[in-house]
């Protein structure tokens, strides 16, 4: 017998672990990402506040559809057509933060002189990474138990 993660435990996690920690931290980050912009001065550090700019309004947005959707989970139907753009949406955000680690560095390693606040955004762009990263998949299975719940018919 194959151990199955119920949807209610899929469900409080990537919104109690994931989503929430997103709606808390993302907001800071943003404010970091530009002060560090305009203290280093670099293209590096301008193409990386412009990324993370970027980011928030994508993120956020796709965790307030998605969250209004799962507000009445499992009575509403999940068409192929929200499905799709939720994971578009994913592949979209996981797209970005690919970028974002292009420009940064695999491991979200700060440069040597960097300040406090680089450091900080470092930090908290490691953290974003893995949470974000934990919440899609997550939801791809979320998703996927859904529609083998019902038959692909969903």
């Amino acid at each position: 017998m194959t151990d199955v993660v119920a949807p209610p435990t899929l469900l409080d996690d990537a919104v109690a672990n994931h989503h929430d920690y997103v709606w808390a931290r993302l907001p800071f980050v943003v404010p970091m990402a530009i002060a560090a912009a305009r203290r280093r001065g670099d293209g590096t550090a301008h193409e990386l506040a412009r990324l993370i700019v970027e980011l928030q309004p994508l993120l956020l947005g796709h965790l307030d559809r998605e969250e209004a959707l799962l507000v009445h989970w499992p009575s509403t139907s999940v068409t192929t057509r929200i499905r799709d753009g939720m994971h578009a949406d994913h592949l979209a955000v996981i797209a970005l933060i690919e970028h974002i680690r292009s420009v940064t560095g695999t491991e979200y390693q700060a440069r040597a002189d960097a300040d406090p606040t680089e450091r900080a955004l470092y930090l908290e762009l490691a953290r974003l990474d893995d949470h974000v990263k934990a919440q899609i998949a997550l939801e791809e299975h979320l998703m996927a138990w859904r529609q083998g719940a019902l038959g692909g018919a969903a």
